[in-house]
């Protein structure tokens, strides 16, 4: 915890922007990018505090692929996200269960 608060205390957060776009106010861009590795984990551990206190501290999942162990914050209406990313690892896990039930329903055909 210490480490955690002493990184988020490191850096103040970059100021944030606004522009209009067709009426509407935005973030204007994205904050730059920290040069100074030091201050890049500040900023982490910023966000990291952020979420820790807050409500969606309730949405973080842990990937379901075997091979990954990302979390994630699962923002899904029925809340049942499953992967870290659909094209990183929902897709190859899909891919191999696929896989695996095509190998055992030859298997069972064949005997």
């Amino acid at each position: 915890m210490k480490l955690l608060n002493r990184s988020a205390a490191a850096a103040p957060r970059p100021a944030l922007q606004l522009v209009i776009t067709e009426d509407r106010l935005e973030p204007a861009g994205t904050a730059p990018l920290a040069a100074d590795p030091n201050l890049a984990l500040a900023l982490i551990a910023q966000d990291a505090v952020d979420l820790l206190l807050s409500a969606e501290i309730r949405r973080v999942r842990v990937c379901g692929a075997d091979r990954c162990a990302l979390r994630f914050l699962d923002r899904s209406p029925a809340r049942n996200r499953r992967w870290c990313s659909m094209s990183r690892c929902g897709n190859r896990t899909k891919v191999c269960l696929h896989q695996a039930r095509t190998r055992q329903s030859g298997r069972i055909t064949e005997s």
